[in-house]
C-alpha cells in the first residue's frame, strides 16, 4: 500500500466555499462533502481524487473548531487550512489520534522525499513513510 497521491497546494479560497454536494461512498450511501472540505477535494486531480478514494462518512468537526471527513484512501482536514492526510501516513497519525493526538493538525499536504518517501508535516511533528516500510515514522517537535 503506497502512502497517497500528490495533492495540490492548499489556497486561502477553501476558506471561503460554501458549498456542498453529495457523493456516493463504496456502500451506496450519500454523504455530503461540503465547505473547506469540499473546497480542497475539488482542487484535487483527478488522480488524486480517485486515490483518495469514496467518502466513509460525513463531515465530523471537533472541540476546537477544527473539521474533518474520511475517505477510503485518506482524510480531508480543516482548521485554518485543508490538507490531505493519506495511507501508511493517515494510519500512523489517526493511531495517534488524528488531529486532537499529541501531532496536531496537519500544516501542510503530502510531499514527495529524495529517498521516494512521503512526508506530512502536522502542528507538533512529522510523519514519513517509503516504500518497503511497514509503518510511517513519527518525529515529535
Amino acid at each position: 500500500m503506497s502512502s497517497s497521491a500528490a495533492a495540490a497546494p492548499s489556497t486561502s479560497a477553501e476558506s471561503a466555499a460554501p458549498s456542498s454536494t453529495q457523493i456516493a461512498g463504496a456502500n451506496g450511501t450519500e454523504y455530503t462533502v461540503e465547505g473547506p472540505i469540499l473546497a480542497k477535494y475539488d482542487s484535487l486531480s483527478e488522480k488524486a481524487r480517485a486515490d483518495l478514494g469514496k467518502p466513509t462518512g460525513n463531515e465530523q468537526k471537533n472541540p476546537d473548531g477544527g473539521v474533518f471527513q474520511q475517505f477510503d484512501g485518506g482524510v480531508i482536514v480543516h482548521k485554518t487550512e485543508s490538507y490531505v492526510v493519506w495511507g501508511k501516513i493517515r494510519d500512523k497519525w489517526n493511531e495517534l489520534g488524528g488531529s486532537q493526538g499529541k501531532l496536531g493538525y496537519p500544516t501542510s499536504d503530502e510531499v514527495d522525499t529524495p529517498d521516494g518517501g512521503k512526508k506530512s508535516t502536522f502542528e507538533h511533528g512529522t510523519i514519513t513513510w517509503k516504500p518497503g516500510d511497514e509503518q510511517a515514522t513519527v518525529v515529535e517537535q
